[in-house]
């Protein structure tokens, strides 16, 4: 359920910023991730701490059955993977 609240306030609000290369000063690219045996999703943000980035996308799954027998160490790789091949365009 905490996926699905964070995913839809990302989405309801205007709140998503573009990550500025050329002109970024104080600010670093932070990807935050949560994961469990049920789901796990990610957000990517920039600015100058991870506590005060503003997110630039938000990507979350659920999870089949099958995952329920592996641990979560796996999960948070598979998560970080994932995102950094979708992510890598931005």
């Amino acid at each position: 359920m905490a996926f699905d609240a964070i995913k839809g306030l990302v989405l309801l609000c205007n709140c998503l910023t573009m990550i500025n290369h050329t002109s970024s000063g104080d600010n670093k690219i932070f990807m935050t991730c949560n994961a469990n045996k049920h789901q796990m999703g990610a957000a990517l943000s920039f600015g100058p701490t991870w506590e005060t980035a503003r997110p630039v996308a938000f990507e979350s799954h659920s999870l089949k059955v099958l995952w329920n027998s592996h641990l979560t160490t796996i999960f948070y790789f598979v998560l970080v993977c994932y995102c950094l091949a979708l992510w890598i365009v931005l």
